[in-house]
Formats: C-alpha cells, sequence, structure tokens
C-alpha cells in the first residue's frame, strides 16, 4: 500500500472515530481491516497531528456570581467568567471564547439553531473551533436590515456558523420592516421564505445578544427605522435596550411602538419559549439591557463576565448579600 493510501486511511479512520463516533470495531468492518490496524492508524494520525485533539473549559469562573445571578433572576444557567485581564475588546474576545465552548457543549444532531445579529455574535462565530461536524441546522430568526454591507455580514454569520460544523444554513432573505400586513402575508407564501420561517419556529437553540439604547450612536443601524415621535415615545416609557429588534425597559416589559408591529420575523414570545436561550453580553453598557432582560425573562442562559456581572447588581441597586 502507498503512503498516500496510508495517510487517506488514517485520515478516514479518524474522522469516523471523532467526528462520527463510531467504535473501532465498526470502522474495522466497515474498512475491511482488524481492529487492531484500525488501532494503530489511529495513533498514528495523532502522532502525525492529522487529529488535534485539545481539552477546553480552561476559563476560571465565579461561582459564588453565578449562583446569585442562578437564585435571583432564576436562570438555568450562568457562565460569569472572573479575572478577565486587558481592555474591553480583550474582555469580549474571552467571553465569546467561553461562549463558543458552551454552545459546542449543549449542541447535539438534533438541534436547530435560531441566531440573532451583531458585533458579540460575530465574534462568538469567530472564535468557534469544534472537533467535530454535526448535521444541525442554522437559521436567522429575523428579516434583514435596510444596509448591503451590515446584511452581508449578518448573512455571513448565519453561513460560517454552520460551516464550522459541517451544516446547512437558512438565510431569511425578506426586510426587517415591513409597512404594509398584505405585503407581509404574500412574502410568507414565497417558498423559500416561509420555509425559512416554519424552521425558525422549530429552533431549539437561540443565540442572542442585548443592544442598549442609544439614540445618539449612529452605529445602532436600529435608530434609522425610528420617527422623532417614536424616539420620543421610547425615551418617554423608559427604554433600556434590544432583544431582536424591540424596545424594552429595565423590567423587560416590550415597549408600545408602530416599529415592533412591522418586524418580519419570529416574535418574541415564539423566541423565548425555546429550550435554550443563550444571551451572551459584555461590558458596562451592556448592565442596564441585561438587568431588564433578566426582568423581563427574555433569556434561559446568560454568559458575561464579573464586572459585568458586578454592574448589573449595581444597577438593580441590590449588591451582593
Amino acid at each position: 500500500m502507498t503512503v498516500e493510501n496510508q495517510d487517506e486511511l488514517k485520515k478516514r479512520a479518524a474522522v469516523m472515530y471523532y467526528r462520527d463516533d463510531m467504535t473501532q470495531a465498526e470502522i474495522a468492518r466497515a474498512l475491511y481491516l482488524s481492529r487492531t490496524k484500525i488501532s494503530r492508524l489511529l495513533k498514528a494520525a495523532k502522532e502525525e497531528n492529522i487529529v488535534d485533539i485539545r481539552i477546553n473549559g480552561g476559563f476560571r469562573r465565579n461561582d459564588y456570581l453565578e449562583h446569585i445571578f442562578e437564585e435571583r433572576y432564576g436562570l438555568k444557567e450562568a457562565v460569569i467568567l472572573a479575572d478577565i485581564p486587558g481592555g474591553e475588546d480583550e474582555a469580549l474576545r474571552t467571553v465569546a471564547r467561553a461562549a463558543a465552548e458552551y454552545i459546542d457543549s449543549i449542541l447535539t444532531k438534533d438541534s436547530i439553531i435560531g441566531i440573532g445579529r451583531g458585533r458579540t455574535l460575530q465574534t462568538v462565530v469567530e472564535c468557534m473551533e469544534p472537533q467535530r461536524f454535526l448535521p444541525i441546522q442554522v437559521v436567522q430568526l429575523i428579516g434583514l436590515l435596510n444596509n448591503p454591507s451590515q446584511n452581508e455580514e449578518e448573512m455571513e454569520l448565519v453561513r460560517q456558523f454552520a460551516k464550522v460544523y459541517g451544516a446547512s444554513c437558512h438565510n431569511l432573505f425578506a426586510p426587517f420592516i415591513l409597512d404594509d400586513k398584505q405585503a407581509r402575508q404574500v412574502l410568507n407564501r414565497v417558498a423559500a421564505v416561509g420555509k425559512t420561517i416554519e424552521l425558525a419556529k422549530q429552533a431549539n437553540v437561540i443565540l442572542s445578544s442585548v443592544g442598549n439604547f442609544d439614540l445618539k450612536d449612529k452605529r445602532i443601524l436600529w435608530n434609522s427605522y425610528l420617527g422623532k415621535e417614536e424616539k420620543l415615545r421610547l425615551s418617554q416609557q423608559g427604554a433600556v435596550g434590544l432583544f431582536f429588534g424591540r424596545y424594552y425597559d429595565r423590567e423587560g416589559r416590550i415597549l408600545d411602538t408602530e416599529l415592533h408591529n412591522k418586524i418580519f420575523g419570529l416574535e418574541v414570545e415564539e423566541i423565548v419559549n425555546k429550550e435554550q436561550v443563550i444571551t451572551i453580553a459584555q461590558g458596562q453598557k451592556k448592565a442596564l439591557p441585561i438587568l431588564g432582560a433578566l426582568h423581563g425573562g427574555l433569556m434561559k442562559t446568560l454568559i458575561t463576565d464579573e464586572n459585568t456581572a458586578l454592574n448589573v447588581l449595581i444597577q438593580e441597586g441590590k449588591m451582593i448579600e
């Protein structure tokens, strides 16, 4: 047997063993080889770096704060990282790496992931380095913004997530805002769009972040959809954050604005009732949006760092007891 054939066998055996979870006996039968031969191939694959095995989970966590957040806010799980060095960009990347590992640990072959948008989730996807392929499905939950470059980033976010798992992706090729109810009905009947919406409704893992309410920040593209009167109304209602395009106050109440009735995609109730609703957010500006989302039950799992978590408690006015 040539060297090339030997290398190909090592790769095939490694894929079957590490990605497909087949036993050595099953691989031996599939490749018409002995179990001893398969064992040697797998050993050689590791020694020659064909397989790279790493142990994840090297993050220090603040167990005490995690317990407080789970008890006080009824979270299924809180992941709060401790002792993160460096500035805010480095802290965000560390939280994103921890989030990528956490997400990988809960995914199964039956997972359907509904994903939001934004810089935080982009960083999470950039940090994903799974050691296996999974036949999962990744789907976009709300329509596209009126910004070509932002839309391309958003679609690429869904595609890249799916790509690292060798999975299928489903973009929602529809505008974020639809003024006409009849247009919404027509669009829902378009095969590709209707199929994506139905798949989104079946999602069992939701990945989100929360946006902060700042009408002066021109980087927040949602603001471009608001008229002067709507901006004033949201300010008067005490808006603190954004969740899948919906504004909410510090108690997590979705606010009354015309914009919410025009959004094309899943409703808030359809999102938060999923089995896993994971919010990744980090930074001082995110403290109040996180607090409102916690009060409103807009998440089941929170992934952040201890500085952000402490700022949330400060905003609440209830420090550690």
